[in-house]
């Protein structure tokens, strides 16, 4: 599905691989952020961790430097910190 336009600026594809359910109240999906896209500013209430599977990308926790990530690297946002996350510029 495509991300809308509410939440991402620029080409931004997601999906689902599982849903949250009243045991595990957690859901997963495969985000892919083409070059120049983002996402909004947003919060997660338990946190988010994210796992570049591929490519270069960026993303900045409000108040802090932009940071560079790649393929391999696993990011872990805290609960309710405003951030975004996105494509890297070709």
């Amino acid at each position: 599905m495509v991300g809308k336009a509410e939440y991402f600026t620029g080409r931004v594809r997601i999906e689902p691989v599982w849903p949250a359910s009243d045991g595990f109240n957690v859901s997963g999906a495969e985000v892919t952020f083409k070059p120049g896209a983002r996402s909004a500013r947003h919060t997660h209430p338990a946190g988010q961790r994210s796992v570049v599977t591929a490519g270069v990308g960026l993303t900045q926790e409000c108040g802090k430097p932009i940071q560079e990530i790649r393929a391999g690297d696993v990011v872990w946002c805290p609960p309710n910190v405003r951030h975004w996350h996105g494509g890297m510029t070709a």
